[in-house]
């Protein structure tokens, strides 16, 4: 995994690689596949008003973590609906401990849902 910074125009330009995905900036030309991406309600039921691709479960994640902690972060936490064991899973296998349930936190589909909060130290990455 590589991650770049581009100081030279003084922006922060992050582009992480895996043998498998590239993570980076949106381009002009991610427009239109994008749009198909965010039309897809089915694909991000747990995502109102934000539509997204399904990757790999643990790469884009991983990826990010990899990033994350080689710049020097000592925690990184997550949070998402307790009902959504997709994301639950993903947040688990890439080492993450739940640390909490968060009663009612949430507005989705019409209701008040819990909340599952989760969090990585820098030395649980580093094991």
């Amino acid at each position: 995994m590589t991650g770049i910074i581009d100081e030279s125009t003084h922006t922060h330009n992050i582009r992480l690689e895996t043998p498998r995905l590239v993570l980076r900036e949106h381009r002009p030309e991610d427009l239109e596949p994008l749009h198909a991406i965010l039309s897809d309600a089915a694909v991000t039921w747990y995502l109102p008003g934000m539509r997204k691709e399904t990757l790999e479960e643990t790469e884009a994640s991983r990826a990010a973590l990899d990033f994350i902690f080689g710049i020097n972060a000592c925690r990184v936490s997550a949070s998402c609906l307790a009902e959504n064991l997709g994301s639950r899973r993903v947040a688990e296998k890439c080492g993450m401990t739940q640390e909490g349930l968060l009663k009612a936190h949430t507005w989705h589909d019409g209701r008040w849902k819990d909340c599952a909060v989760y969090r990585l130290l820098r030395e649980e990455w580093e094991a």
